[in-house]
């Protein structure tokens, strides 16, 4: 019980804290359910006001508001952020805007965020977190759409008509005159609208948040027709957005890594094995070692040495998985430096040097990792 009422003091409902506003005595500091602090602007250099409220959302969760303004030049700004923690799924809200009942419903984005109004193909990428309306995230669009409309009207009119017509359309939908002396037109008046009238174009609005954080208000019950909520597990990309698993580089050098461990580290170490002398019969050592050959792949050298009768033997075997296509290597043998070329030769590998008709088929003498002189003296001996 201490921990709920402690909870429920520090979150009040967003309802309550109106009303404490409201109600509440200028004089009384600290009867007041703001945090004010004072901030730079960036605008102006001065200091301004910054105002933060623990406030709690119905069927949501905390949140913490903040509102900034500057007395100086009158530069503001508001933001949200969550409270909780980031959800184990991300969401996907869907509002069907069909009267101006429906411009009223509580919008909450986060900075995860990212909203999609496909009748006007328009997407808004992720941005600051946002408490409003449906109306107020039109009317913020329209604001934000109109700021480069002069300069586009001279460098891109195409652009410009593009954006006009989206800008026209969203003020339609929220029943906003156009703006006083655009185009040599005045302002009329506005028109008495109730809720139930319906907008002049039905408009669907989807927030898509992979972190969870964001909501859009149903009206009565989650049953609504107009309103829809889904969730879906988030991809890999999506949770190294939001900082939950590690950036594409790291993750390769930790699996990397964790491949090197998982192989015993074969590629710093020699393994050796007891064996029998194919020759003499006695006890010998055979050693391998992994190794990366340069332009090639990871390989795997296995070698032999008796020190009785002095036999010795090396193989190769692959390090990685069959390639899907085969491969013919030729060269052409025209002075003594290219007898000291490297040769790689698999136990699958078949070789053949016309001028003197020899040919040998796949498998003989099995894989070995040699040079070319001494790879020929095998041949004769």
């Amino acid at each position: 019980m201490a921990q709920t009422e402690e909870k429920l003091e520090f979150f009040p409902p967003i309802a309550d804290v109106v009303d404490k506003t409201d109600a509440g005595d200028e004089e009384d500091i600290s009867a007041r359910p703001l945090e004010e602090i004072e901030s730079l602007c960036m605008q102006c250099g001065e200091q301004g006001v910054t105002r933060m409220m623990l406030t709690s959302i119905p069927f949501f969760r905390e949140v913490i508001v903040m509102s900034f303004r500057c007395e100086h030049c009158g530069h503001s700004n508001n933001e949200i952020q969550s409270a909780g923690k980031i959800r184990p799924e991300g969401t996907m809200y869907t509002v069907k805007v069909l009267n101006r009942g429906d411009l009223d419903r509580q919008l909450i984005r986060s900075e995860a965020c990212t909203i999609n109004i496909p009748e006007f193909q328009l997407v808004l990428p992720p941005s600051r977190g946002h408490f409003t309306t449906v109306e107020g995230l039109l009317r913020d669009i329209v604001a934000d759409l109109s700021v480069q409309q002069p300069l586009r009207r001279i460098q891109d009119e195409t652009a410009y008509a593009k954006i006009r017509g989206i800008i026209d359309g969203l003020m339609e939908i929220i029943d906003d005159d156009k703006e006083e002396g655009e185009e040599g037109q005045d302002k009329p008046e506005k028109r008495d609208l109730s809720k139930e009238d319906s907008v002049t174009r039905a408009i669907t609005i989807t927030l898509d948040d992979p972190s969870g954080n964001s909501f859009l208000e149903f009206v009565g019950s989650m049953s609504d027709l107009k309103w829809n909520m889904r969730t879906y597990e988030r991809s890999l990309e999506q949770n190294r957005q939001l900082g939950l698993a590690p950036p594409a580089e790291d993750n390769e050098e930790n699996v990397a890594d964790e491949a090197e461990q998982q192989s015993g580290g074969m590629n710093e170490e020699v393994f050796e094995f007891p064996g029998v002398c194919s020759r003499c019969s006695r006890p010998l050592v055979t050693r391998m070692k992994k190794v990366s050959i340069p332009y090639f792949k990871d390989t795997i050298i296995m070698s032999t040495n008796c020190d009785d009768c002095g036999y010795r033997d090396n193989e190769i075997k692959s390090g990685t998985a069959i390639s899907e296509l085969g491969k013919r290597i030729t060269l052409k043998v025209e002075d003594r430096d290219d007898l000291s070329r490297d040769i790689l030769k698999s136990d699958t590998s078949g070789l053949s040097i016309p001028e003197i008709d020899l040919d040998l088929h796949p498998g003989t003498l099995g894989g070995r990792f040699t040079t070319l002189i001494r790879k020929t003296t095998d041949w004769f001996l």
